[in-house]
């Protein structure tokens, strides 16, 4: 698998370590991208976003999932869950951010 950014690798990695197991890397629709979707240990499919955060910036990266953001990453998790023939309701879902500053790896699960 290759990656884009070393940060999406890196938070992978710290979401396995965690029980996550990987389903889609960088799912794509028209209207938005996905960076990793994974499902832990409980079932719940997690949807997120990675950020490489410059801790000098003067935005933090949750300010940055602004409600356009948001809606477009709920409609891309639309169509993966009816991709593959799943209702969204029948899953547990969660909208995560995972900020990877100079390796080290901060989640945020269920931010909207």
């Amino acid at each position: 698998m290759e990656f884009r950014h070393p940060a999406e690798e890196t938070a992978l990695r710290f979401l396995e370590a965690r029980g996550h197991s990987l389903l889609a890397h960088n799912f794509h629709t028209g209207f938005a991208e996905i960076d990793l979707i994974t499902r832990d240990e409980l079932g719940v499919l997690h949807f997120v976003e990675v950020r490489a955060w410059q801790t000098d910036s003067l935005k933090h990266p949750l300010e940055s999932l602004d409600a356009r953001k948001r809606e477009r990453m709920r409609r891309a998790a639309g169509v993966f869950l009816s991709s593959r023939n799943a209702k969204e309701g029948s899953d547990s879902v969660s909208f995560d951010l995972v900020l990877v500053t100079r390796g080290a790896v901060e989640v945020h699960a269920g931010v909207f």
